[in-house]
Parts: C-alpha cells; structure tokens; sequence
C-alpha cells in the first residue's frame, strides 16, 4: 500500500472515530429512548467507553458539545460516547403519557425556573412530570457503591450542597470531589478543567494512557536539558522539568484536586 493510501486509510478510520450515529432503543419499562453516539461502536473493547445521562431540562446536547470542544480532541479521538436522551427529552419528542406522583407545593415555581433555560425543542409538559416525580423521589442508597467515582461540581453550582452531601455519603477510599471556583455549570463554565479532571481519572483506571494532557506540548514533555551537561563519569544527562508522559500516566491523587486559579488544595481521602 503506497504512502497515500495509507495516509487515505489513516483518514477514513479517523472520519469513522468521529462519527455521530443516533439509534432508537425500545425498552420494556420506558418505551423507545433515543442514543447518540460519538465514536465508533465497534472499537469500543480498544476505547474508553463514557455512558451519559443529562441533567432536568436539558438532553444529551449539554454533553455533545463538551465533548466537541478544542479540549476534548484527542480523548475524543480515542474514546466512544454514548448519550442517552431521558425519555421525552429528546428533541420535539411526544408528550409522556401522565403518571400519578407526589405532589409539592414549590413545584410550579421549579417548573417555571427550568422553563426559562429550556432548549425551544423540549417538551415543557414532560419536563413538568419530571420535575414533579423528583421533587417526591427518594434518596438514592449508594453507601455501598463499590466503583470508583469522580464527583465534579462547581461552587457556584446551586447543586454544590447536593454533590457534597453525596461525597460525604460515599466510601472516602473510593471517591474523589472536584469543586471548581467561579464555576455553575462546570461544563460550559470550565471544560478545560473537566476534560483535565476526567482525563487523569481515565489514567488512574488504566485508560487513554497514551493521550496528553490539555496543553502540555508533547515536544516539551519529553525534551532534556539543552545544557547536556554529565554528573560524574556516568554522563547521565539531566532531564528538564517538564514531566514526561510516563509521569503523567501515573496515577496520582493530588492532580485531581483542580480549581480555575489553579490552587489545588489537597483532598481528603
């Protein structure tokens, strides 16, 4: 194969890890729900598979356009995304049939607030039954959750106390709290700092070792000193400051402490 058709394969197969698919799934318990996937499915044994779910009010948008941004390229390139759209999320879906939930007397005025950040293609009345069967549910038992988890919340997020009383619920061994200042909605506030967090929680997994951190020059990652100066009669040569890929791709705690200014605090384990 000459060098052209290699560089015309290299290209296909990079066309292909970016790819957007959306697929229609009918479930027995919540009718059809819509899933868009980034990357390709059928590399996902040799990729880093990221399963999301959205947040009240928004659908998997709010993630597909984190995953699209400049910070996002190369664990993009590497990895598959598969976003679920809760049912009746999903764009100028049908209205949900109506459910008997609890009621809450703040319930309009929550509807209301979301109404005004809604995307004009979602469903307002679904998004009532939501909110009415959140504002009734029950507090989710995940003291014993046994996985390893990356809690990432904003200080300015009105859902910060909630992330937190979460943290505190959970196995300390088993979970690490991001909280990033100047930020609500960490992903459209700070997703540099995200895609940083995410990528060295990858690492510590075993996964995406390969790939860079954010704004690190690979050049420099691995350039020495230019003095070439030698210690003793070994000539070893002095390594630069910059940390190689090999460091990064260590696990270390005390990375995934992140904040915009860049103080990192330490975490409690």
């Amino acid at each position: 194969m000459s060098s052209a058709q290699d560089r015309r394969a290299s290209f296909a197969r990079r066309a292909e890890s970016l790819m957007e698919k959306r697929y229609a799934v009918n479930t027995e318990k919540s009718g059809e729900i819509i899933v868009t996937v980034q990357g390709d499915l059928s590399q996902q044994e040799k990729r880093a598979v990221f399963l999301t779910v959205h947040d009240l009010g928004t659908n998997h948008s709010s993630f597909e356009e984190f995953v699209n941004s400049a910070c996002m390229i190369e664990i993009k390139e590497r990895s598959c995304f598969i976003h679920i759209d809760v049912p009746g999320h999903a764009d100028n879906a049908p209205n949900l049939a109506d459910q008997l939930v609890g009621d809450n007397p703040d319930k309009e005025k929550i509807v209301s607030e979301f109404q005004s950040r809604l995307h004009s293609s979602l469903n307002s009345k679904n998004l009532k039954q939501y909110v009415k069967a959140f504002m009734s549910r029950k507090d989710l038992p995940l003291k014993n959750c046994k996985v390893d988890c990356l809690l990432i919340t904003g200080i300015m997020s009105p859902y910060a106390s909630v992330v937190e009383k979460l943290y505190k619920d959970l196995n300390k061994e088993k979970v690490t709290l991001l909280k990033v200042e100047r930020a609500g909605d960490v992903l459209a506030d700070a997703p540099a700092k995200v895609a940083q967090s995410i990528l060295l929680f990858c690492k510590g997994q075993g996964l995406l070792t390969s790939v860079a951190m954010p704004g690190v020059d690979r050049n420099r990652a691995f350039s020495t000193s230019s003095s070439g100066s030698t210690e003793g009669s070994t000539g070893a040569r002095r390594l630069s400051r910059g940390m190689s890929m090999e460091d990064y791709d260590k696990p270390n705690i005390r990375r995934l402490s992140v904040t915009i200014n860049e103080q990192l605090p330490p975490i409690k384990k």
